[in-house]
C-alpha cells in the first residue's frame, strides 16, 4: 500500500471519529437540557405519592438486600398503592441515551443483556414447607409469587461487574436502588440451578431451581351474586392502577408493585376479596374496600364513603 492510500485511510478514520464525537456531544447537550426541564418540573410538583401500605421496608431491610428478597414473601400484605411520577422528558432522555449507545458504541439492548445472562425465567426456592417462585422477566420485572399474591420490583444486569444484578423499588419513572446481588448458574443433579447472594457474603444465599409456576386457583363463592355495573376492567390513569371483576366471582387488583388475584363477594357497596399467600398450604387472606359507580366511573375507597372523602377514580377500559 503506497503513502497516498495510507493518507486516504487515515483521513476517513479521522472523519469517522470526529462524526462519532459530534453525535455524542449533540446528544449530551440534548440530555442536559432535558434533565434541567425535569428538575424544574419536579420542583413545581406538590405531593405526588399515595401510599396506604403498612409494609414499607425499614432501614435494616435496605442494608441487608438478601433478607429483603425473603421479606417480600411476608403473608401479612396490605394493599399498597404507588402513584408514579410520569414525566415525558425522562422518556426522551432514555431514548436519547439508548439511541446514542446503539449507534455509537453498538451496545446490546437491555432485554438482550437479560436474555443472555440466563437468569430469566421461573425459579423455585424452597425453605422447609415454604415455596416461593421468583420470576425474572426480560422486560426487567422481578416477580415474587406466593399463591395468588405477586410482589413486583425492577431489576437490571450490571454488565460492568459480570454476574451481578441491581434491584429497584418504586415505579419505572421514580425507582430507587435497594439492593445489589451476585448470581451464579450451574447444574445440580442435572437441574438448572440459580444461586443468589449479597456482594458482601454468601452466608444467606438463596438457592433455587428452574421450575414452572403451578396452578393455584381459588373457587368462587357458591352464593356469589355479581353487580353488573362493575364487571370488566377499570383503570385509574392518575395512579396507574387496574381492577378487574368477572361475572363469575374472580378479581384482579394490579397495584403496580403488588398484584392480587382471587375471588370476591359484594356486601352492599363493600367488596371483600380473598387471595392465597402460599402454594403449599391453604393460607388465605381477605381484604376489603368500598366502591361507588357514578356517571359511568368507578370510585375506590379504603373506608366507608362519608360524602367528603375523595375516592380514586377509575374508568372502564374493557367490558
Amino acid at each position: 500500500m503506497n503513502n497516498d492510500e495510507n493518507k486516504v485511510l487515515e483521513t476517513d478514520e479521522n472523519e469517522k471519529v470526529e462524526e462519532t464525537e459530534k453525535i455524542s456531544e449533540d446528544n449530551a447537550d440534548i440530555a442536559h437540557e432535558v434533565i434541567e426541564e425535569m428538575e424544574n418540573s419536579e420542583k413545581a410538583e406538590a405531593d405526588i405519592a399515595i401510599d396506604t401500605s403498612d409494609d414499607a421496608m425499614d432501614d435494616e431491610q435496605l442494608e441487608d438486600t438478601d433478607m429483603m428478597l425473603e421479606d417480600m414473601a411476608d403473608s401479612n400484605h396490605k394493599i399498597s398503592i404507588n402513584k408514579p411520577l410520569i414525566i415525558a422528558a425522562s422518556i426522551l432522555v432514555a431514548l436519547v441515551l439508548a439511541f446514542t449507545g446503539f449507534m455509537v458504541f453498538g451496545n446490546p439492548t437491555a432485554d438482550k443483556v437479560l436474555k443472555k445472562s440466563g437468569i430469566c425465567g421461573t425459579w423455585l426456592y424452597r425453605n422447609g414447607d415454604v415455596a416461593n417462585y421468583y420470576i425474572f422477566n426480560e422486560d426487567g420485572k422481578l416477580l415474587l409469587r406466593n399463591g395468588t399474591l405477586t410482589s413486583v420490583v425492577n431489576f437490571d444486569i450490571d454488565t460492568e461487574k459480570g454476574n451481578v444484578f441491581n434491584i429497584y423499588s418504586g415505579s419505572d419513572e421514580n425507582e430507587e436502588l435497594i439492593g445489589t446481588m451476585n448470581f451464579e448458574r450451574y447444574k445440580e443433579d442435572g437441574i438448572d440451578t440459580l444461586k443468589i447472594y449479597s456482594l458482601e457474603s454468601e452466608d444467606n444465599a438463596l438457592v433455587m431451581q428452574r421450575s414452572e409456576l403451578p396452578n393455584n386457583v381459588l373457587k368462587a363463592d357458591e352464593n356469589f351474586k355479581a353487580d353488573e355495573n362493575i364487571i370488566g376492567t377499570w383503570r385509574d390513569e392518575k395512579n396507574g392502577l387496574e381492577i378487574s371483576f368477572t361475572g363469575e366471582g374472580f378479581i384482579t387488583l394490579d397495584f403496580s408493585q403488588t398484584i392480587y388475584e382471587g375471588t370476591y363477594i359484594i356486601e352492599e357497596n363493600r367488596v371483600d376479596f380473598t387471595y392465597t399467600t402460599s402454594f403449599t398450604s391453604d393460607i388465605t387472606q381477605t381484604e376489603s374496600f368500598y366502591y361507588e359507580v357514578k356517571d359511568g366511573k368507578f370510585y375506590f375507597y379504603t373506608s366507608m364513603p362519608d360524602g367528603e372523602s375523595e375516592g380514586m377514580e377509575f374508568v372502564k377500559v374493557t367490558e
